[in-house]
């Protein structure tokens, strides 16, 4: 293997762990960064009052650093939504991930900064 070939490489073992991870053969965690992951899904609950993205339309990366995914965003969602396996949500890290990130979402001085920030715009979302 050449040293080009290693992206396209590292790629396919991180798509093939991710579907390991959806049939539940692997915990999520292990895949991906599950404090990214909780936040993102507290984000997207939080912004769209959905518990979680449309499970086609997610985009993943892959942080070389941690040699794990992370999530990067979501697009529509279909007619006919397709939420996350629930093998992915089992894990527990996640969970935990996803719990803290809800209770920093909830906090009053964070809401308080994002009312700065956006202004009327967080009213209209």
């Amino acid at each position: 293997m050449t040293s080009e070939d290693e992206p396209t490489f590292v790629l396919d073992v991180a798509a093939s762990r991710l579907r390991a991870a959806q049939r539940g053969d692997l915990p999520l965690s292990e895949v991906c960064d599950a404090e990214a992951l909780g936040r993102f899904l507290a984000l997207t609950m939080f912004w769209t009052g959905q518990p979680a993205p449309d499970w086609r339309t997610l985009q993943w990366g892959f942080d070389p650093s941690i040699h794990k995914l992370v999530p990067l965003g979501a697009g529509m969602r279909w007619s006919e939504a397709e939420p996350l396996p629930e093998a992915l949500l089992d894990d527990p890290a996640v969970q935990t991930a996803y719990v803290r990130a809800l209770g920093e979402l909830a906090e009053p001085a964070y809401l308080e900064r994002l009312r700065d920030e956006v202004g009327e715009e967080l009213m209209q979302q």
